[in-house]
């Protein structure tokens, strides 16, 4: 008896002190990280029907029906965003804590699945101390659900518990398109297991269903927003040719993420390493699983997000690791593990504490942009500027091209009253993101804009022209 309490404590304390570092990792430095238009687009929705009871993106307004409706991404997390927006206020901050949130859920599933497979420290730990998780914890994106709820059905799959697993596997779809290999790895769970429960199928289903038949009361705008604008943006940024393409976009993004993905190197070493020990169904399962999510991604995914790879690759990668190095101890492999889990842990804090820059100028942008403006600039612009109107400058180049419209008719139609231009806006731009040349976007400043000011927001300055 004296012993299963001693052992319970002991697992007590080792899950506090896990969350407690994962929280010290996280928290403390989401006031400091630069937030980005898509994370300020994926909340603006929740926003929206908290203020003014619709569900639309405020920054992308005057195309098609997106001031008042929101199609163009998958609808759980956007929906999601409700609550830390509902219970802190519309921050920055409260934009990212609902991945740290959905992160901690993530971990807990990781002990669950770790518990099911005879390493319940062991794998959380991989994770927590790694600086790809922690980063991905930290952004106001959907891709730290997705990973959420793929280790939830596998969890699922692999205790033969069909129902839920469908229903993770259908939420993943209603997250994010990648959430399509979460579907795909609950199936080599069953194909290696030789059986498949029709209630797998009802779970995945359901929800599905639920979500389309709201589509189906406004298809033409669905299909607007789902499948042209996001064709147009694919396009624009040139990821559509093909497997060849998305290669590519994979070298490019290895070189990117140089840095992080060097400390990825002993828990390559070590993978590859396990891969030549004798397998057992389990260590099948979970190559499968990684080469299917790797090649699924480089090959036929149009992305140059390292997010992707960390939300469906790194989590079955670590787990086999964790697995072969539970199985076959040596002193080089337990080695290489603990420099892989220093490593990375010393660079997630390092990374964290180098997110710093001296807080928005929030006295000098209210003078520049009254209250009550309309704005084309940064979608950013619209979390400290709660009462005017943001939309993102990026429209006008959308519409131009989507409306076969010039700038001119363009800003006519938008009728802004301020300008809110950062440089990178308009130049070192594969895709310009104002007007298709800057010599065009150029002229219409020194003709119909008066010089207002600058100001220092979001980790950057931003330059403020009144419209004549």
């Amino acid at each position: 008896m004296d012993q299963l309490v001693s052992f319970n404590r002991k697992a007590l304390l080792l899950m506090i002190g896990g969350t407690c570092i994962y929280i010290l990792l996280t928290v403390p430095f989401l006031h400091n990280m630069p937030i980005t238009t898509d994370e300020v687009q994926f909340a603006e929705p929740a926003y929206n029907f908290i203020k003014n009871g619709h569900f639309g993106t405020t920054s992308l307004s005057g195309i098609f029906g997106f001031a008042q409706k929101t199609y163009w991404q998958h609808p759980l997390y956007l929906a999601l965003m409700y609550f830390p927006i509902r219970i802190f206020g519309y921050s920055f901050w409260a934009i990212k804590i609902m991945s740290v949130i959905i992160g901690l859920i993530a971990l807990i599933y990781a002990h669950k699945t770790g518990k099911l497979l005879g390493i319940p420290y062991l794998y959380p730990a991989m994770l927590t101390f790694n600086v790809l998780f922690v980063f991905l914890a930290k952004i106001g994106r959907m891709e730290i659900l997705t990973m959420c709820l793929s280790l939830a059905a596998f969890y699922y799959a692999m205790q033969k518990k069909d129902l839920p697993a469908g229903v993770m596997s259908s939420l993943a779809l209603l997250t994010h398109p990648i959430g399509l290999f979460t579907v795909l790895n609950t199936f080599v769970v069953f194909w290696c297991h030789r059986r498949f429960d029709f209630r797998y199928a009802a779970g995945l289903v359901f929800p599905l269903a639920l979500a389309f038949s709201f589509v189906l009361f406004d298809l033409r705008e669905f299909t607007n927003q789902y499948f042209i604008v996001q064709k147009y943006l694919y396009d624009a940024r040139g990821l559509l040719s093909g497997p060849e393409t998305q290669l590519q976009n994979f070298l490019i993004l290895m070189d990117r993420a140089g840095l992080w993905l060097k400390l990825q190197v002993p828990v390559l070493i070590l993978f590859i390493w396990g891969l030549c020990r004798k397998k057992n169904d389990l260590s099948v399962i979970l190559i499968l699983i990684t080469v299917i999510n790797f090649l699924g991604l480089v090959l036929f995914v149009p992305n140059k997000y390292i997010n992707y790879y960390s939300a469906i690759v790194l989590p079955y990668m670590l787990l086999y690791v964790a697995l072969a190095v539970s199985r076959h101890r040596s002193i080089p492999v337990i080695a290489l593990l603990v420099v892989s889990l220093a490593s990375n842990g010393v660079m997630s804090g390092m990374a964290a504490a180098s997110f710093h820059h001296e807080p928005t100028d929030l006295f000098a942008i209210s003078r520049l942009l009254p209250p009550g403006s309309r704005i084309l600039g940064p979608p950013e612009l619209g979390v400290p500027l709660q009462t005017g109107e943001v939309i993102g400058f990026h429209v006008v180049r959308m519409k131009m091209d989507l409306e076969n419209k010039t700038m001119e008719e363009v800003l006519a139609e938008l009728e802004p009253d301020y300008l809110a231009i950062e440089p990178a806006s308009t130049v070192g731009q594969s895709w310009r993101l104002f007007t298709r040349s800057e010599d065009e976007f150029i002229a219409f400043l020194q003709k119909r804009t008066v010089y207002r000011g600058k100001a220092w927001f979001n980790g950057r300055d931003i330059y403020v022209f009144k419209l004549k």
